[in-house]
């Protein structure tokens, strides 16, 4: 991780470019170092971060990698059916472990949630139905793949990144390479309209034609799911 102040940025940052500019780009700062979050500007600043070249990230970005990025298979659950699996090439795997590792799991989604973040566990989780007469289970079927871009835009627009940026985090945590019948489920669902609202930007150039879901088999997903579960306004710094 980068070692600077925001009172340096604002100094660096007033000479090159001016007060007006160099006083936005310190609150930004300074509102994601309050949050104990990562300061990221650009897509450029997360390469240099992560030590991926640019290149790598615009063309993910841009959906020009995602048979690349992605090993999709399948396996079969107790259940009956299929499940698949997504294997993170390594270069987009590092970036996600990044993401996940300096600001998902610097979140705390809602306090009934025990999964796949460090203040919660299986143990804590079954202490709190010891003495319960009753206990349901279930599962909710191919639930990442409702799971879009769009809300994890939001996810990262809500913790204060800037919106081009949680544009770019949102298609860097998320695929179209996906099995057919789910392609043309989202595909049905986005010629219904269903994903255009608020104006949010949820498609640029390169390869892709489809909505892009959370792929099972990143390290950012199950954290990125259980965060869309609940009201932006139950996050909590951990």
């Amino acid at each position: 991780m980068e070692n600077w102040s925001a009172h340096t940025l604002y100094e660096r940052a007033e000479a090159k470019l001016g007060q007006k500019v160099a006083a936005g780009l310190q609150l930004y700062a300074t509102q994601l170092n309050n949050r104990r979050l990562p300061v990221i500007f650009t897509l450029g600043h997360l390469a240099k971060i992560t030590q991926v070249d640019y290149k790598f990230l615009r063309d993910t970005v841009d959906r020009r990698r995602e048979s690349a990025n992605y090993r999709m298979f399948a396996v079969k659950k107790r259940s009956g059916g299929r499940r698949f699996i997504h294997a993170v090439s390594g270069k987009l795997l590092a970036v996600q472990q990044f993401i996940n590792t300096e600001i998902l799991q610097q979140l705390l989604p809602h306090p009934c949630s025990y999964a796949f973040h460090p203040k919660g566990g299986i143990r804590k989780c079954a202490a709190q139905h010891c003495g319960a007469k009753w206990l349901f289970q279930y599962d909710l079927t191919d639930f990442f793949y409702d799971v879009t871009e769009i809300d994890v835009y939001r996810i990262f627009r809500n913790l204060g990144y800037r919106n081009l940026l949680s544009f770019e985090l949102a298609h860097l945590c998320t695929t179209t390479h996906l099995p057919r019948h789910i392609k043309v489920e989202l595909k049905c669902r986005e010629d219904c309209g269903l994903f255009e609202e608020n104006n949010i930007p949820y498609k640029i150039g390169g390869e892709s034609k489809y909505i892009g879901v959370l792929p099972q088999g990143s390290p950012t997903s199950p954290m990125l799911s259980i965060l869309l579960t609940i009201e932006f306004s139950c996050f909590q710094a951990a």
